[in-house]
């Protein structure tokens, strides 16, 4: 973590979850380095992970947080390049039929 590997921390944090689940270092870790790599939904799992054995941890109280307001700007700005590309599509003309050639 201290490197900035940010994806091999997220590897190395599952790894320790699936030999110890107590432990709280590797949901902070994997909940941190998700944010950092701008995986918000790992982000959101490590931290309800982890805060599902530690309720009361404010760091993964603020990541999930952090992570859920991201994950809800995400949504609303891909309705909103939908939307637009509705109305492009809505607006385009279509070509008439060529019936010149009879």
């Amino acid at each position: 973590m201290t490197l900035g590997n940010w994806g091999h921390c997220i590897h190395d944090c599952r790894k320790a979850i699936s030999h110890a689940h107590e432990p709280l270092k590797p949901y902070w870790r994997g909940a941190k380095a998700a944010l950092k790599l701008r995986k918000h939904s790992h982000c959101v799992k490590f931290a309800a992970a982890g805060l599902s054995l530690h309720p009361e941890n404010k760091d993964l109280t603020a990541f999930k947080a952090k992570a859920e307001t991201e994950l809800a700007a995400e949504k609303a700005e891909k309705a909103r390049t939908n939307a637009i590309k509705l109305e492009r599509v809505r607006l385009t003309p279509t070509a008439p039929h060529c019936n010149a050639h009879r």
